[in-house]
């Protein structure tokens, strides 16, 4: 009772530090629920960035799809949980041959710093400037997603051919 009491009066505060300052995004850190204790941080640029080239490519697929502009063989695009995003993946792109991992980056430098820190080579990026118009930014990321699609069917077709009976 105590516990749930404290977590809703920090609710409160962080709701109220958000009408107070709108245009910054602010993380909860670590929270003591007993003590009453929070710390806020103001989110890095480079983690904001992120978060608006994340909803800025969601949205956009969102839209594209509504359109009727996906290909056949593709259904949606959705954003990963928060357990996914931090082994690498930001959406997940679901098609007729499965789910293909995806990552969201600015810009091409952040593309290949991410790929080589990590070794992600496994997980499709796409670049998304906000300079870009959304239309080329579409038709790469179809161009990248199909390239992963026929990875994977290529990939099926080589684990059939080895489980055929030799005659």
């Amino acid at each position: 009772m105590i516990r749930e009491a404290a977590e809703g009066r920090l609710f409160a505060l962080a709701v109220e530090l958000h009408a107070r300052y709108p245009r910054l995004l602010w993380t909860i850190s670590r929270v003591n629920p007993i003590m009453g204790l929070m710390i806020l941080d103001e989110m890095d640029k480079g983690a904001k960035l992120g978060m608006v080239i994340e909803r800025r490519f969601r949205k956009g697929m969102e839209r594209k799809r509504d359109e009727g502009l996906f290909p056949e063989w593709l259904g949606f695009v959705v954003a990963a949980e928060p357990s996914e995003d931090r082994r690498g993946t930001d959406m997940w792109a679901y098609t007729d041959v499965g789910k293909i991992p995806l990552q969201i980056k600015a810009s091409q430098s952040g593309k290949e710093r991410h790929v080589q820190r990590y070794n992600r080579y496994h997980i499709a990026c796409i670049v998304v400037p906000l300079n870009k118009p959304f239309d080329e930014v579409f038709a790469e990321a179809i161009e990248i997603i199909s390239s992963e699609r026929d990875k994977i069917i290529e990939r099926n077709a080589k684990i059939a051919q080895a489980r055929r009976p030799v005659a």
